[in-house]
Order: structure tokens, then sequence, then C-alpha cells
């Protein structure tokens, strides 16, 4: 038997996730979500080296890709993180491993520092003399965007549809993920005018006037920390305009031709673009956090409020913020599911998991990483340890 720390809600397992996830049954997990390496040698982390180079990064990941390909349901998704400058690694690795690159979430925020380095600094440290010429020119840009690459297993069945109803997996959560309208009416789309033989078309899918459901706007592969330095760069749009529409031969709802009396109300919105794009912000205390968690977030479970003069912190370098992942595990795992991470780190997937309502397997090689995780998932439980009745769903074999 595989020893792990288990709660009712998953488990946690310490060691090398190619060796710990050759115990995990085929065709087993429902979607992956996680935050690999990047082989940038981040702060000069071992577990974050380039493993002697690309190829041999690449094919390292290979494996791990393999490994979470095998123990997935069929059509099942995985979210992926990955740096910019290393995203192509990251694809490829998990692409040779048989996953589908369905679509790239670019995750765009404001509080990137920059490092790079201004040349005519460099020039009067090493020649003892000032230079004009390169004045301005640096090394590197801001960083102000994480990727997470949306994969999928292939389906086995002869449509998605089959696949969703023998295995569950192969859809994503769209209306769980919508972008809140945050109190405006719902707009409505623009309806293209189709004729057939001097009539509107009533079975064409143009031939409605689409109003976005008071749920929210349909979610998109960007997600914005809604910052004001982010949402300003977005300019101030308007679409539509609020009107009633009471005469034959206009779009109705329905999707046929109106008829005298027949009222179809549109709706218009105006504001800044950014406004169709999920929000992945939090305020808490005046301070909006994202994707830069506060060390209040990331030190859940391990300061106790109890014992304000503890010097235990959460010591990882790369924390995700908890709304971020709860968004992603949502958006591509069926209700009650289990979301696989080989590279949980401090345990943010398994207390994502915890609010949301589904299951987890978490590997991390680290061992302290892993004490952490188990005191921030236990915060978690303790704060919802009223709502769940869920029970053990981890056989002993594994």
């Amino acid at each position: 038997m595989m020893e792990g720390h288990k709660t009712k809600h998953g488990v946690i397992y310490t060691g090398d996730c190619l060796d710990v996830m050759k115990k995990i049954p085929d065709e087993s997990v429902d979607s992956i979500v996680t935050d690999p390496p990047a082989g940038i040698s981040f702060q000069n982390y071992e577990w974050d080296s380039d493993r002697g180079g690309r190829d041999k990064w690449i094919s390292w990941m290979r494996e791990v890709a393999t490994e979470c390909y095998r123990a997935l349901k069929p059509g099942a998704h995985a979210l992926v993180w990955s740096l910019p400058r290393t995203s192509h690694w990251t694809a490829m690795a998990w692409e040779n491993a048989g996953f589908r690159v369905r679509d790239k979430i670019s995750h765009i925020y404001g509080t990137g520092t920059p490092k790079g380095v201004y040349i005519h600094k460099e020039i009067k440290r090493i020649y003892k003399q000032s230079t004009s010429k390169w004045e301005g020119w640096a090394t590197g840009l801001k960083p102000a965007r994480e990727d997470w690459l949306l994969l999928r297993k292939p389906i086995s069945e002869k449509s998605i549809a089959r696949n969703v109803v023998k295995y569950g997996t192969g859809a994503i959560n769209i209306d769980k993920c919508r972008v809140p309208l945050n109190g405006e009416a719902p707009p409505s789309g623009s309806a293209k005018r189709v004729f057939y033989r001097n009539a509107y078309c009533k079975n064409s899918r143009y031939g409605r006037n689409m109003i976005t459901p008071e749920a929210g706007r349909y979610p998109s592969n960007v997600i914005l920390d809604g910052s004001k330095d982010v949402t300003s760069l977005f300019p101030i749009t308007k679409s539509g305009s609020n009107c009633t529409r009471r005469k034959p031969g206009t779009f109705m709802k329905n999707g046929g031709i109106g008829k005298p009396g027949d009222v179809q109300i549109t709706y218009g919105d105006a504001g800044s673009a950014s406004r169709v794009f999920m929000h992945i912000a939090r305020h808490d205390d005046s301070v909006v956090y994202c994707p830069k968690p506060t060390a209040k977030e990331r030190d859940l479970g391990i300061r106790r409020d109890d014992n304000e003069t503890s010097e235990e912190k959460n010591i990882h370098g790369t924390v995700k913020p908890i709304k971020l992942i709860r968004y992603l595990c949502r958006l591509i795992t069926p209700p009650g599911g289990i979301v696989l991470d080989p590279f949980i780190g401090t345990g943010t997937t398994a207390m994502s998991c915890i609010y949301e309502g589904l299951k987890y397997i978490g590997i991390e090689i680290d061992a302290e990483y892993s004490e952490i995780a188990k005191k921030r998932i236990s915060h978690a439980l303790e704060t919802i340890e009223e709502e769940t009745t869920q029970t053990d769903i981890f056989e002993d074999s594994w």
C-alpha cells in the first residue's frame, strides 16, 4: 500500500511523481491542473533546472505527461502552467505524450517586476566610463503574462457527446465559469439577417437575437487580474443599444419572425473593453492580489491566529492564487471529479478542490513543501467542515 496524507477529499503523496503515478489506476482521473517547473533554474532551485538542456528537459517532461495521459479518462482535459519563454518546451512534451493542444489561456497581470538590466549601467561598471549611446536600452521586458496550456486526451467514443455520457469527460464547464455581468443588464448580441425567398430563415442559427444569459458572458482564453494597471490599457467601448421592437419581421427571442404585438427587448452595454474577460482578483483588507497571493493567503494554516509570534511561513517561491486555481479546476473537471496535480507544491490545487467540492491527488517531491501543504489543506477542511459530508474515495491499494 502506498503511503500518503489522506483526507476525505483526497491524498497528498511525497515522492517523485514518475514513481508515484505508476500506482494510479489507468483511466481513473477526471482532469489535471498543475504548475510544473519551467526549466529556468528559478531562484537557483534544483527542481527547476533544465536537466541538461532543452531536449533533455522535454524528454523528462514527456515521461511525466505520459503517466498523466495513462491515468486520465478518455477525453479528459489538462491545464498545464507554462512560462512564455519556455512554453514551447512544455507544449512539445505534452503533445509528444499524446495530448492534443486545444487552446492556451493567458493570465494577464500588472504586478510583474522588470528584471532587465540597463546596458549603459553595465558598460559603466565594466569599462569605468559613462556612455549615452545605450541609455534606455535593457535586457528584457516586464513580465505580465503566464500561460496555461489547455490540453485534452483524445476521446475514445464516436463523438464528444457519447464520450461525456460514458466517462463524464470531454467538455468544459462554460456556464459555471462565465464572466460576471456585475449588475448590468444582459447585453444582446447582434443577429445577422439571413434571407431566403425574401423571408428570414426561421431555422437559421442566425435567425434570432442572441442575448447574453444572466449568468454572464461566455468565458474566453484571456484572464485578467482586475488591477487598474491592466484594465486601464483597454479602451472604452459600446455595443448595441437599449430598445423595444414591436413590428413584424423582427428577429424574436424564440428564433421565429415577429408578429404584430410581439415584443423583443434588447440591451446594449458600454465600458472598458476589459469587461468581456474574466477578472481573477480578490479583495481582502482593501488589497487586491492576483497573481501573487499575499503573505496572508500563502500562510493559511501555517501561521496560526493564536500564535502570531510564530515565524513559520510558506517558503515556496511560485505559489499560485487560490481563486485562479479554483476557476481552472471548475472549468475542466466534471462535478465531484478527481483532479491530479503531479507538482502540487504547497497544496493550492488541493485547497481549491476542497472549496469546489472536488477530489484531488497531489504529488510533491520536496518533503518540506509537503508538510506545508498538509497544514494548508487542514485549514481548508476546517473552513468547510460543517458543509461537507463526503467520504473517503481512495482505495487502500493506491
